[in-house]
């Protein structure tokens, strides 16, 4: 059964690598914003599935940082944060 648990979390280490490092590529030439949706969601599944296999092979500075990725991606598209300008207006529009 650990052996198996191993070989999964290689395919998710593996995965999660495509995921977040094709969603950086992606960004860097521009076909995905880095505060868009997808790009986000790409960021945190791939970082989660990054923190999985960490956990399983017991490396906790690698799992520290992968969930504080996780987090905040998940993070960003859970609670979008309004820009300033947009709350300036409402409250300007609210006189």
């Amino acid at each position: 059964m650990f052996l198996s648990l191993l070989s999964i979390s290689a395919l998710c280490a593996s995965l999660g690598t495509v995921l977040a490092v094709g969603a950086l590529v992606l960004e860097m030439r521009g076909r995905l914003h880095s505060k868009g949706r997808a790009y986000l969601l790409a960021v945190g599944l791939g970082s989660a599935m990054l923190a999985f296999r960490a956990f399983m092979v017991r490396e906790p500075s690698f799992l520290i940082l992968e969930a504080i990725k996780t987090l905040a991606a998940f993070s960003a598209v859970l609670l979008p944060r309004r820009s300033f300008i947009t709350e300036l207006l409402q409250d300007v529009e609210a006189l």
